[in-house]
């Protein structure tokens, strides 16, 4: 509808010509709309089939691998330096001084681990639960007794109990932290059963005083020879694959109901092996076969954004010299992030 308005007021004021391009799950006819994005893992058997017998749709589709994303190696050494700072800031505070020793040790490990826990749904498809946690940490433990350091940080998704669960066993390992990035509540209301995006419990007052530290994703990423672990409800592996960091996806253990929730297989199944490794796989060969973070090399995933950009690009540049010379040409993006507006100014102001 948005599309079909724009199209009509520039030809009703004679702008000249403008494309139109959409971000989206699902295909649908889009007669207004002259480039579709869907990632590959979002299309559906009936949406493959459909893409097949509808010549016309297919041309104006783009699929990629990997979700659109603006996280980059630029993103990771910024925050690195602030979080840098801000450890310099809290050295002489005696009430960090216990974690920041922790942490210094993680830092002089030559391996590192970062586990990245994603989390449960409104539904009932995600069984995120405390036997997986379990799981997760006994994994952590064996790559500790091999050289590796391991970080475990939380998310909005991940349930107060398995929250609970890593803190509180972390506590007896001097190279396993924990390192709370859930909001806490600050009120009875925040409390209620249906806030669960935000974090309440017994260890609210120790996480509100270290918020002073902060989320320390993806700061913690910045540190050489690490391999970051997401579990295979989140699609944070396509931004570190992209990102050229070595990248494992963590499923056993983890419950996802694949009638609803086809899209984490179908992610899971393009990543491994060819651009994270499975993490089952990875603790095996990093214990069996001492194998490090370094010593993998996956093809590092082309960018979702970039190959977007450039396709609009490509289709802006066969427009005729003589056509854009009179007439304005412009190009207008729904439901896009900054950075994909940047590549198509930079395409106007050649």
């Amino acid at each position: 509808m948005l599309c079909r308005v724009v199209k009509g007021y520039y030809k009703q004021h004679s702008l000249g010509i403008i494309l139109t391009t959409v971000l989206t799950n699902r295909i649908h006819k889009y007669q207004y709309v002259d480039l579709i994005n869907v990632p590959k893992h979002l299309l559906t058997f009936r949406t493959r089939i459909r893409l097949l017998q509808d010549k016309k749709l297919r041309k104006k589709v783009l699929i990629t691998t990997g979700t659109i994303n603006s996280f980059s190696r630029q993103n990771i050494k910024v925050r690195f330096r602030e979080f840098s700072e801000k450890l310099k800031m809290l050295q002489n505070d005696p009430e960090f001084s216990e974690w920041l020793e922790k942490f210094e040790n993680y830092v002089r490990t030559p391996k590192k681990i970062v586990m990245s826990l994603g989390g449960r749904v409104d539904g009932a498809e995600i069984v995120f639960d405390v036997n997986y946690a379990k799981k997760l940490f006994s994994d952590a433990e064996r790559l500790v007794q091999n050289g590796f350091g391991v970080v475990f940080v939380n998310s909005h998704r991940t349930p107060n109990e398995v929250t609970d669960f890593i803190y509180e066993k972390s506590l007896h390992h001097p190279r396993i932290i924990f390192q709370n990035c859930k909001k806490i509540a600050a009120d009875n209301e925040e409390r209620q059963p249906q806030k669960w995006c935000v974090y309440s419990g017994k260890n609210e007052e120790i996480f509100r005083k270290f918020e002073q530290i902060g989320n320390i994703y993806p700061a913690v990423l910045g540190y050489d020879n690490t391999l970051v672990v997401h579990t295979f409800d989140s699609y944070s592996c396509c931004e570190t694959a992209t990102a050229a960091i070595p990248t494992a996806i963590s499923s056993k253990g983890l419950y996802i109901d694949p009638s609803l929730r086809y899209d984490c297989y179908n992610l899971q199944q393009l990543m491994c092996p060819k651009y994270a490794i499975d993490w089952d796989d990875f603790v095996a060969l990093a214990c069996n076969m001492k194998i490090e973070p370094q010593s993998l090399n996956p093809q590092i995933l082309s960018n979702p954004l970039r190959v977007f950009a450039e396709t609009a690009i490509d289709m802006l540049n066969q427009i005729p010299m003589a056509v854009r010379a009179s007439s304005a040409v412009a190009a207008c993006i729904f439901f896009v992030s900054p950075p994909l507006s940047s590549f198509i100014i930079n395409w106007f102001a050649r």
